[in-house]
């Protein structure tokens, strides 16, 4: 038997959370612990996930999934992806304990908060015909069709066809922009999901306080009225927070924290306060509110602030030696 990882909870408590473990055959879903943190595990066999039959990997997704959620109900939960297996419990201690920085930065991120996925879809024919039947270029271009050459009427049927396609991408991107100024105020973090369909315009995952879901109910349900004729939502959630919780148990905390420093361009050794002030200029210089203009803005203030994040967790659980020995060998260094 291996071990089944499905999330980190905060506890060094032994936790139990009953016979659900992936797989139904009735494995306990338990906690294994270093210092105060914990893995969510089960036992499970060995296996390669990759060779089960679609409707198979489905219904270990959703067992994964319904772990989770009802470890959510007791604990703030930084969930695994699914398929994360340990050969023994040793090993899993052993990567708790090389990760801990890093799972005590995502915990304390998602610490007291849910997931909520937002997807916004469109009627293609429905927004063609409209633009097609408004949009005054467009008219312009059909009223000339078959008045010139055979020639001239394939050109104006290719620029109708272009125009159609600029004017639906703008009226895209004009939807998109207000539903997510709308839903991202009020929230903590937002994170971009994949579209599904060319339909689906918008899928955005929002990490929210539960305090505030109710306000953020609210705002989706406007944006139905809203749109009513033009978008259909589907609203998603609560969810254990898979956007936002991105965990690699493999890593070191010297490597984590090595590029944590790189991000926040700081030399091998910095103050508490140099670290917050490089962080306060680059989330500054990369907020989405003040880049519109960069493509690239949102992900570079994503890895600040997820940098920002480790150095802080780190500073909090680095333990200062007060012994005498230690404390008349320090150097002390006022900051101007």
């Amino acid at each position: 038997m291996s071990i089944y990882i499905y999330g980190i909870i905060e506890t060094n408590q032994a936790e139990h959370f009953g016979p659900i473990g992936i797989g139904g055959r009735g494995d306990a879903v338990t906690t294994l612990h270093f210092k105060d943190i914990a893995a969510v595990v089960s036992n499970h066999p060995v296996v390669e996930f990759d060779r089960f039959a679609e409707n198979e990997l489905k219904e270990l997704v959703a067992a994964h999934q319904l772990v989770n959620e009802t470890v959510m109900k007791s604990f703030g939960v930084a969930p695994l992806s699914f398929g994360n297996i340990a050969e023994s419990e040793e090993e899993v201690i052993r990567m708790l304990q090389h990760a801990y920085i890093q799972c005590k930065t995502m915990l304390n991120k998602v610490k007291e908060k849910v997931e909520l996925v937002v997807q916004a879809f469109r009627n293609k024919q429905d927004w063609i015909q409209e633009i097609a039947n408004t949009n005054e270029q467009i008219i312009k271009l059909k009223n000339a069709l078959d008045s010139g050459s055979e020639a001239d009427n394939l050109m104006a049927r290719i620029e109708i066809g272009k125009g159609i396609h600029q004017a639906i991408s703008s009226k895209e991107r004009a939807f998109c922009d207000d539903v997510l100024s709308i839903l991202r105020n009020g929230s903590c973090h937002f994170a971009a999901g994949k579209l599904h369909g060319e339909d689906m315009i918008f899928n955005g995952s929002f990490l929210v306080d539960p305090q505030s879901e109710s306000a953020f109910d609210q705002k989706v349900d406007r944006l139905g009225h809203r749109y009513e004729g033009q978008l259909t939502f589907r609203y998603i959630g609560p969810l254990p927070p898979y956007s936002f919780a991105n965990l690699k148990l493999t890593s070191s905390d010297f490597e984590l924290i090595d590029a944590a420093r790189r991000i926040l361009v700081l030399p091998d050794k910095a103050t508490v306060s140099e670290i917050k002030s490089a962080y306060r200029t680059l989330a500054c210089q990369y907020h989405p509110d003040k880049s519109h203009d960069n493509p690239e803005a949102e992900e570079k203030f994503r890895l600040v602030t997820e940098a920002h994040q480790v150095l802080e967790t780190f500073c909090q659980n680095y333990k200062f030696s007060f012994s005498e020995e230690v404390v008349r060998d320090t150097v002390l260094i006022d900051e101007a």
